[in-house]
């Protein structure tokens, strides 16, 4: 009974330490934005990010509704290859897409932050509480990591809506194992 709540502790622990540096690196994040960016570029990109968050709501539903329907065997296979394939897809979309804060790519992200909360659940559903929490610290450091990297060119804009899509990506490749 002792080592059972020990483990369960240690899992814990991991899940709070994990979410307490994402919230930091999530913070740091909108320092650098708030530094790098003009006060113009980033009032709209804040004001994108706000609108998406009322549409994250799928993504939260998903996830909940995992829990209660969760995939197993073959099937599961089946739709974490076809969630992982429509990313690629989504990755190749983004960069052929011109407008930058545009519908086209808000749909894009919302659709991968939906099959992203389904991945979370499944994970959720099957208590890989551990797996959940270096999910969530991924996404936290390539969050941080894409506006870091030079290669976004002349529009920072852009590398910082990119992260808002590419976020998801390695977190849910990493559940899909």
């Amino acid at each position: 009974m002792l080592r059972q709540l020990r483990n369960h502790l240690r899992s814990g622990g991991w899940f709070f330490a994990a979410g307490l540096a994402a919230g930091v690196l999530n913070y740091g994040f909108q320092v650098i934005a708030s530094r790098e960016l003009t006060t113009a570029h980033f009032a709209a990109l804040n004001g994108w990010f706000a609108n998406l968050a009322i549409f994250f709501f799928l993504g939260g539903v998903l996830q909940y509704g995992s829990n209660f329907f969760p995939s197993s065997g073959r099937r599961l296979k089946v739709e974490l290859a076809f969630i992982n394939l429509m990313s690629l897809l989504f990755l190749w979309l983004w960069f052929i897409e011109d407008e930058p804060l545009g519908f086209r790519r808000a749909l894009m992200i919302l659709l991968s932050s939906a099959a992203y909360g389904w991945v979370m659940g499944q994970i959720q559903f099957r208590l890989a509480f551990t797996l959940l929490a270096a999910t969530g610290l991924l996404q936290a450091i390539m969050k941080v990591a894409i506006v870091l990297v030079p290669w976004a060119g002349d529009n920072r804009i852009e590398a910082y809506e990119y992260s808002f899509l590419a976020i998801n990506f390695p977190s849910q490749w990493i559940g899909s194992i």
